[in-house]
Order: structure tokens, then C-alpha cells, then sequence
């Protein structure tokens, strides 16, 4: 089978790695974590440990586990986050971008020599292609930078063609929840 939706695992690695490059460095940069992210209820370090917790689970759905996350409403994705951050205490900027590029590498590295068009069981049980997931992770890292460093008075800049393949990916597995009107209020969605 070729590639679903020409969303290539390749690409979709490098993107991720690029884009956890990025908000890891930004993480390191910053004095403290304990920002407000606009229009959220989350600072710069929940952000981030949500970063991380969302590579680990990426890699962990990558391996075979299907996504313990039981569907895509905000009341259910607001409830999993809240859980999976109070498990993350890191405050300490240098330290939590050092286990997000843990946890991203642990992405790469379960992801090679991998085809994209493998099935994984994401959120809901929605089964979708590996390269997929990987996309999405990418959005989550794009999507979120730019809360971190919008919070921090920074700089964020990303390629196009990576928001292409997040934008690529949920279009291609969107059953009706990623509506703009769906989105509105929610980080930095509407601002890609």
C-alpha cells in the first residue's frame, strides 16, 4: 500500500524532530516555567509537561498499545490531560526539556524502519495510519510552541510544509470533531 494521503513517515520524523528541537530549546531558555498560557487554564510548564506526556503516549501507541484515551470530546481530552500532567512535577526548564527530547527520541526510534501506512489504535480507538500519528504529534508540538513562546514574548517559527502534514493528517482522520467552530478558544489552533 503506498503512503496514506501522502503523508510520508519520513517526513513526519524529521518534522517531529525539528519541532521538539525547537520547543525544547525554548523550554531551556526560559528563567521559569510558572507562565500563564493565554486563553488556557495551563502555564508554560503544564504546556510542556503536556508535551511530554503526549510523546510518551505517541511513542507507547506507536509500539502497539492502543491510546488508553477513550474518545475526543474537550470534556474527556481536558480530563486525560489533567490526569497525565499531575503526574509530571518537573519545574525546572532545563530538566523538562531534556525529558521531552527523551520521550520525542523514544518517538524516532520506535518509528524507524517503520511503514506509514501501519495501523495504530489512537484516541477513541480510532485506528489510523502511523505516519498519521506521528503528524499529529508534530501539531501538538507546532501548536503548542507557539503557546509557550507567545506567553514568553518569544519568537516561534515553523515550516509550512510541517503545519501541511498535521493539517493533512486530521483531515484525513476528522469524523466531524476538528470543526473551527469546535476549536475556537483552544490555544493557539486558530491562530495556524
Amino acid at each position: 500500500m503506498d503512503e496514506p494521503d501522502c503523508i510520508l513517515l519520513a517526513d513526519a520524523r524529521r518534522a517531529l524532530q525539528r519541532a521538539a528541537a525547537g520547543v525544547a530549546d525554548l523550554l531551556r531558555s526560559l528563567p521559569n516555567l510558572d507562565i500563564d498560557i493565554a486563553r488556557s487554564d495551563w502555564t508554560v510548564r503544564e504546556t510542556g509537561a503536556h508535551l511530554l506526556t503526549g510523546a510518551t503516549l505517541c511513542a507507547d501507541i506507536a509500539t502497539g498499545m492502543p491510546s488508553p484515551v477513550a474518545g475526543l470530546t474537550p470534556d474527556t481530552l481536558a480530563a486525560e490531560n489533567a490526569a497525565r500532567i499531575a503526574d509530571i512535577p518537573e519545574s525546572d526548564p532545563a530538566t523538562l526539556a531534556r525529558l521531552l527530547e527523551d520521550a520525542v527520541d523514544r518517538v524516532l526510534h520506535v518509528t524507524a524502519y517503520r511503514r506509514g501506512d501501519e495501523i495504530v489504535v489512537w484516541h477513541g480507538g480510532r485506528r489510523i495510519p502511523l505516519a498519521h500519528l506521528v503528524a499529529l504529534c508534530v501539531g501538538e508540538q507546532l501548536v503548542h510552541g507557539l503557546d509557550i513562546a507567545a506567553a514568553a514574548g518569544r519568537a516561534w517559527t515553523f515550516e509550512p510544509a510541517h503545519v501541511r502534514l498535521v493539517v493533512d493528517a486530521y483531515a484525513a482522520i476528522d469524523e466531524g470533531e476538528f470543526r473551527l467552530e469546535t476549536l475556537e478558544g483552544r490555544t493557539s489552533w486558530i491562530s495556524l
